[in-house]
């Protein structure tokens, strides 16, 4: 529950220290679930303003990653 909670509030790092507390390799074994809580990290740069910090975690952490777990459907929802 408190995982999901500090999804929930925005607290993504937390979110991510707390699993890795818990069993360190479920991050490891399940890339996609970390990725999406990388977006999700992501997401929360972006609404407390802190566009270029964002931008900089999207290319060091997001970018080499995105074609291995995101498809175009995902994205545009379609």
């Amino acid at each position: 529950m408190a995982i999901r909670k500090a999804v929930q509030s925005g607290q993504v790092e937390d979110a991510i220290e707390k699993v890795n507390d818990l069993n360190p390799e479920i991050l490891e074994d399940r890339a996609q679930l970390f990725f999406h809580l990388q977006q999700q990290r992501l997401i929360e740069l972006i609404r407390a303003g802190n566009v270029e910090e964002a931008l900089e975690f999207a290319q060091e952490y997001l970018a080499p990653r995105g074609e291995e777990n995101v498809r175009i459907s995902d994205l545009t929802g379609l």
